[in-house]
């Protein structure tokens, strides 16, 4: 301990400096001394972590703590009883998980269990890193949260402009940490408890004219004419598209098996996703479709067999795994068939860029209209669950101006001539 012993050179004895007599300290004790004196260090390091302040009011010592994401007051006898309570608090809160690891826990565990799909774990891992990725609520200790806190994190963001679908993203990932740490009995508040204190009013919805969602009747012509002159591998699968309104992810997923040129029927069985089984950002072919009723029969008419056909065949002779391949045999990806729509629109075409998603819609637009198919048939061919989703989401008003002003100028009350105006104006040009 630093004290000097000075030996008696007549008695052989230890001596303090002072004339105070010590005992030697053999290593046990200096080694518990050092320990205490650690345990000391640590309880003061945990204490400082305490967020609220000491004090003493009414004969007792009080401070308040969160518990559950819930704050409130506790007060002890004595301030050592009360130290020693939360230093048992604040370590078991250092080892309870941090939000950012309650959201990897959960995006796991549901994958493991075949709640979801390898892209849909890695959408909403994206979506956090979006969302939470370098704030201080992320690597908060769950336990420590307040539903104040997630209001004004979630407040922030739609102070900063959130649009509908930006807001759906945010939603389900607070939704489910929120539900998985009350599970977990992290906390004892729910997601409600957040909305509550959160004004919405800032979402705003991306609006789009009809025309930016679908090809005019012109426009598709077009683009299918185009097709045909030049029929490369992407062509015939944008050409496909423009018939089927299949998902791009579909289009590129199909096999030559899967059209029975007999029947002129495609089977849609598979679809590409961005996500492999272990939610790796990875672009494989799954079997099975988005949805369930993604897993459908695609009627196609009898004018157009002898293109589809030809489809068919080339794959079939180049021995291809897939419909639509390089001449490698590599299969077509989702993204270079954007591409490849984006250069033909922009540069052949001369028309806005509308990526394939349009061209599902433009399909979706075009049964709609024609009234010869009923609810049931058109959700079949386009893999829907309900006539509302269609309806609501997909089929556009495909006239143009000059159509419309052409329907109003035939309505007698708006635009055409009503009975009698002949010979109005024939009255007025040879007067009596």
């Amino acid at each position: 301990m630093g004290v000097r012993k000075d030996r008696d050179s007549d008695a052989g004895t230890m001596h303090s400096p002072a004339g105070v007599d010590f005992d030697i300290m053999s290593l046990g004790d200096l080694a518990l001394l050092e320990r205490q004196i650690e345990s000391m260090r640590k309880r003061k390091e945990i204490l400082q972590k305490h967020e609220h302040k000491i004090f003493f009011s009414s004969g007792s010592w009080m401070t308040y703590v969160v518990e559950g994401g819930k704050r409130k007051r506790i007060k002890r006898k004595d301030r050592k009883e009360l130290e020693d309570y939360l230093v048992k608090l604040l370590r078991e809160q250092d080892n309870s998980p941090k939000v950012e690891e309650v959201f990897q826990e959960w995006n796991d565990n549901r994958l493991e269990a075949g709640r979801v799909i390898g892209s849909t774990h890695l959408r909403d891992k994206r979506n956090f890193k979006r969302y939470f990725e370098g704030s201080k609520l992320s690597r908060r200790r769950m336990k420590e949260t307040t539903p104040q806190e997630w209001a004004d994190f979630i407040q922030a963001h739609f102070d900063r402009g959130l649009t509908a679908k930006q807001w759906a993203g945010l939603r389900g990932i607070v939704r489910a940490v929120v539900k998985y740490s009350v599970r977990k009995m992290l906390i004892t508040w729910r997601y409600d408890d957040i909305i509550d204190m959160v004004d919405m009013h800032f979402v705003t919805r991306e609006v789009h004219e009809d025309g930016e969602e679908i090809l005019y009747a012109d426009e598709l012509q077009a683009l299918r004419e185009h097709c045909l002159s030049i029929w490369g591998v992407h062509e015939r699968c944008l050409w496909l598209v423009s018939y089927t309104g299949t998902r791009i992810g579909e289009a590129v997923a199909l096999k030559p098996e899967d059209i029975d040129l007999e029947h002129m029927v495609i089977t849609v069985r598979r679809t590409e996703t961005r996500g492999d089984e272990q939610g790796r950002p990875r672009v494989v072919v799954r079997e099975g479709a988005k949805t369930a009723a993604g897993m459908r029969q695609i009627v196609l008419p009898r004018t157009i067999e002898n293109e589809v056909r030809d489809i068919v065949e080339r794959a079939q002779k180049a021995g291809w795994e897939y419909l639509f391949c390089q001449r490698s045999g590599k299969r077509l990806s989702a993204e270079s068939m954007r591409r490849k729509l984006k250069s033909i629109e922009e540069k052949s075409l001369e028309i806005p860029d509308r990526p394939p998603h349009k061209l599902r819609k433009t399909v979706a637009s075009i049964l709609c209209d024609s009234g010869q198919l009923t609810d049931k048939q058109i959700i079949g061919q386009l893999g829907h669950t309900d006539i509302e989703t269609t309806r609501g989401f997909y089929s556009k008003d495909r006239s143009t101006l000059e159509d419309r002003a052409r329907i109003l100028e035939a309505i007698p009350e708006i635009g055409g001539k009503k009975d009698g105006d002949a010979d109005k104006e024939k009255g007025r040009k040879n007067p009596a």
